[in-house]
């Protein structure tokens, strides 16, 4: 044999040579080649992925050319003596080469010898699954989390904007100094301020007052003492401005930051261009200081006509809120369209849109008393309240009763009597005065390559 598995090689003397070894032979036929260089064969660099080390003593298997010779089998196998590799092979290699093997072995992430992953007979799918202890240890860190979060909330600290803990209790607006509700994501260095002073025309704020008066001090070329946008309606020393998005991204930013004081729900404020914000302002000798807002998307799928509604506290309960509830509805007759306000509302919004819906209702009733039929759908058509919010409406009212297999509506002459007494102090709106046309939205179709 030229060659076999098991790394020995017959060179045709009476000795055999290991390939991986050097070989002495003690042999009496050695006495016949004295001065004979014995044959020195260095061992072959081990394949890899073999378990086998070229330092490990193994059985040498003797091979004789006589075969007739079969005296020589019971020969004694001390006659060979097997050494470690040469010195090249150092002892310190050695051991890093056996440490790296036992962390290989010990690893459950190195495949065998290229055996895909999943197929390793030492991985399950219970190596990756997390042990009692860990469960343990994240109960109690979500508890320490929770707890934590709870005493916060509990404690009354109000966080701006990055978890800055806000210190902010009033904000100036132009001759009103209202104590904020609720934390806003003004800047950093605001939240450290007492109080910050805003502009009543661009919303601009400021961390001191001089700045704010040298703000005020621009020439009107530089500083409009009105909001941005088009005027669409104007009535008295009443005005309604139409702010898009996208044009003015910095009043649109500070307008949300600015209802956010006042607003717990309100969370937008960065990205308002999908957004037209109306605002409501109010002229006096300096210019139109703004009263409330409201805002909706420019297009939406379930027909809502306003997405937030504020009035400032200097002005509520005195009827704008209600006033601009009846502007974004006539907007939405002016669209050929019912609509409705986005779902869920705040507590005091449906209290205003609750009040809003049975004010239409009752004035509708009051008008048509003589008539012995109601149509709810004829009812929306003319207001633009959808026909769900009306029934709701004369459900809470407790207006709506069932005779005879049918459903009746059964007017209640107090309710009328105080909506009589109630319509004077309402903010009349007069659909003449708005000057608007529906927001058209185009949609670029892709050319066909």
């Amino acid at each position: 044999d030229d060659d076999d598995d098991d790394g020995f090689i017959n060179d045709g003397t009476n000795h055999t040579v290991d390939k991986g070894s050097r070989l002495i032979s003690n042999s009496s036929d050695d006495s016949d080649r004295e001065g004979s260089d014995l044959p020195i064969h260095y061992p072959r660099r081990e394949r890899r992925g073999s378990s086998r080390s070229t330092a490990q003593l193994r059985k040498p298997i003797k091979m004789d050319d006589d075969a007739n010779n079969s005296s020589d089998d019971d020969e004694d196998e001390d006659n060979y003596v097997l050494y470690n590799p040469p010195a090249r092979y150092s002892k310190k290699k050695g051991e890093e080469e056996k440490l790296k093997d036992q962390e290989e072995e010990n690893d459950p992430l190195i495949s065998m010898q290229g055996e895909p992953v999943h197929k390793r007979p030492h991985m399950s799918a219970s190596s990756f699954q997390p042990t009692k202890m860990d469960e343990r240890l994240f109960e109690e860190a979500q508890k320490r989390v929770l707890e934590a979060t709870a005493s916060q909330a509990s404690s009354g600290k109000a966080h701006g904007s990055a978890g800055t803990p806000s210190r902010i209790k009033w904000v100036e607006i132009g001759s009103f100094k209202v104590p904020v509700w609720h934390p806003s994501a003004y800047p950093k260095e605001y939240q450290q301020q007492d109080t910050i002073y805003v502009c009543q025309y661009c919303l601009q704020y400021f961390k001191k007052k001089e700045q704010l008066k040298r703000h005020m001090e621009q020439p009107l070329q530089l500083h409009a003492h009105h909001p941005p946008g088009d005027e669409i309606y104007r009535k008295k020393n009443l005005s309604l401005w139409e702010i898009n998005g996208n044009a003015s991204k910095v009043y649109g930013q500070n307008l949300c930051l600015l209802s956010k004081l006042f607003l717990d729900t309100k969370t937008l404020w960065l990205d308002v261009g999908p957004f037209m914000f109306y605002v409501l302002t109010k002229w006096d000798d300096f210019g139109a200081s703004i009263v409330g807002y409201f805002s909706k998307e420019k297009s939406s799928f379930l027909n809502y006509n306003l997405s937030c509604i504020m009035t400032l506290p200097q002005y509520q309960k005195q009827g704008y809120g209600q006033a601009m509830i009846e502007l974004s509805y006539l907007l939405t007759r002016k669209e050929q369209k019912t609509g409705t306000p986005e779902k869920p509302l705040s507590d005091l919004g449906l209290l205003s849109y609750r009040s809003y819906w049975k004010r239409i209702i009752l004035s509708h009733l009051i008008e048509n008393e003589t008539h012995k039929t109601f149509s709810i759908q004829a009812l929306s058509d003319t207001t633009g309240i959808t026909p769900d919010d009306i029934v709701s409406t004369l459900q809470s009212l407790k207006m709506v009763k069932s005779w005879r297999g049918k459903y009746v509506i059964v007017p209640d002459t107090q309710l009328e009597e105080k909506y009589i007494a109630s319509k004077k102090k309402v903010v009349q709106i007069d659909p003449q005065c708005l000057r608007w046309s529906p927001l058209v939205v185009i949609k670029k179709k892709e050319e066909e390559s």
